[in-house]
C-alpha cells in the first residue's frame, strides 16, 4: 500500500509542477500565446477627431501587418487577422481615409474609379507616411496626428 500511496503523490507532484509551468508560461506569453501585443490609438486630421480611417501598422521585420478602423472620437483597436493586437518591434504605419464616391457603387467589374482621399496621399502608405511605433507590452495608446497642410 505504501508503495502505491507514493507513486500517486509523485505523480501529483509532477502534474503540480507542470500545471504551473504551464500557468507561469501562458501569463507571461499572453493568454493567447500568439506573440501580438494589444494597440490602441486615437487618430486626428488638423486637430480633428478622424472617423473611419482605416489604420495599418507593417512590420518592419516582415510578417501579416495589423488593421483597424477610427470610430466617430477617432480611436482604433488593431487586429493581425482574427486576432488581437500587432507583431512587436518598429512598425511603419499607414492611414487613409476614402470620401464617399456614390458614382463607385454602380461600376461594372473591371472599371478602374478614382478614388478621392479625405487624408493627404502621403498618408496612405506605409513607405510615405513618416509615421511609425515601437509596438511592445505596457505601451500607452498611439497618437496619430495628421496635417492636411491647409492649417
Amino acid at each position: 500500500m505504501r508503495h502505491t500511496s507514493s507513486k500517486v503523490t509523485r505523480s501529483f507532484s509532477t502534474w503540480l509542477r507542470a500545471s504551473l509551468c504551464s500557468v507561469l508560461a501562458t501569463w507571461l506569453l499572453g493568454c493567447s500565446g500568439n506573440g501580438l501585443v494589444a494597440v490602441t490609438g486615437t487618430v486626428t486630421l488638423d486637430g480633428k477627431p478622424l472617423e473611419g480611417a482605416g489604420i495599418m501598422f507593417q512590420p518592419d521585420a516582415g510578417g501579416v501587418p495589423a488593421t483597424g478602423t477610427s470610430d466617430a472620437q477617432g480611436n482604433f483597436t488593431l487586429t493581425t487577422g482574427n486576432e488581437s493586437g500587432a507583431t512587436p518591434g518598429i512598425n511603419k504605419i499607414a492611414v487613409s481615409k476614402p470620401i464617399d464616391n456614390p458614382a463607385a457603387a454602380n461600376v461594372e467589374e473591371g472599371v478602374i474609379v478614382d478614388i478621392k482621399l479625405a487624408t493627404p496621399i502621403k498618408y496612405a502608405s506605409p513607405m510615405t507616411s513618416g509615421l511609425s511605433a515601437d509596438v511592445k507590452r505596457g505601451m500607452e495608446p498611439v497618437m496619430l496626428e495628421l496635417k492636411t497642410g491647409r492649417n
